[in-house]
């Protein structure tokens, strides 16, 4: 007896034109036997915009969930006639139609299912895409939007660095500062200590090393002594 779920999936695609009769016909002939039919039916000419899975196929298809309205959806923002191994890679990492109309209305254009399923994985969303260009910054690099959310490169991060005085920083230096823990604390630190013509490159450099308030003071100490040394 044909499991009532699986013979509605059957049913499901062939309503949207997945499969002809005849595959649907024998993938739920195969179902009641327990066994894949000895060899997939051949591959009609596509008509339209339909996509012909093969028994196989459709059962990897209904193992990751991906049902015949998943794939309406993605059809009807743009995404059709994907191959099941893309859809089923969308669906696995949760991509849904939601997530692309957003980031759509955010102002992404590049949105292939390689770039979709790299921005679902790391957490970027419209919301940081315009966040982003409200500070000014260009973010139609999918690669940039998703090192920003590696490093954890937020509006609050850029908006510290600001009020401390870095200005009119690329997103590669604001990343290059957040991986080496530059705050908005050791910037003001170094401008009270009179370096407040440091680069970005320069403040890294700094922070990398250990050259911190103690250590300069120190050095400064150091120096003045060795003039008064002199002197005598």
């Amino acid at each position: 007896m044909v499991v009532s779920a699986e013979r509605t999936q059957v049913l499901e695609m062939l309503a949207l034109g997945t499969v002809t009769v005849e595959q649907a016909g024998q993938l739920l002939e195969a179902l009641e036997r327990g066994t894949a039919p000895a060899a997939a039916p051949r591959r009609p000419q596509a008509r339209g915009r339909a996509t012909y899975f093969s028994p196989s196929q459709l059962v990897e298809l209904r193992v990751h969930g991906v049902d015949a309205a998943y794939i309406e959806g993605m059809r009807a923002i743009g995404l059709g006639d994907l191959p099941p191994e893309t859809l089923i890679e969308l669906k696995t990492h949760g991509v849904c139609p939601d997530d692309v109309t957003e980031l759509r209305d955010a102002g992404l254009d590049d949105l292939g299912p390689s770039n979709l399923v790299e921005l679902k994985i790391h957490g970027v969303g419209g919301a940081l895409v315009r966040e982003m260009r409200s500070l000014g910054f260009d973010t139609r690099s999918v690669d940039k939007l998703v090192e920003l959310r590696i490093h954890g490169v937020t509006a609050s991060y850029i908006g510290e660095l600001r009020q401390a005085g870095l200005n009119d920083l690329s997103l590669d230096q604001m990343i290059a500062l957040k991986i080496h823990g530059v705050g908005g604390a050791f910037v003001r630190e170094m401008r009270d200590l009179g370096f407040g013509e440091a680069t970005a490159d320069q403040l890294v450099e700094m922070k990398t090393h250990g050259v911190d308030a103690a250590y300069i003071r120190e050095m400064r100490g150091w120096s003045a002594d060795h003039v008064e040394d002199a002197a005598l």
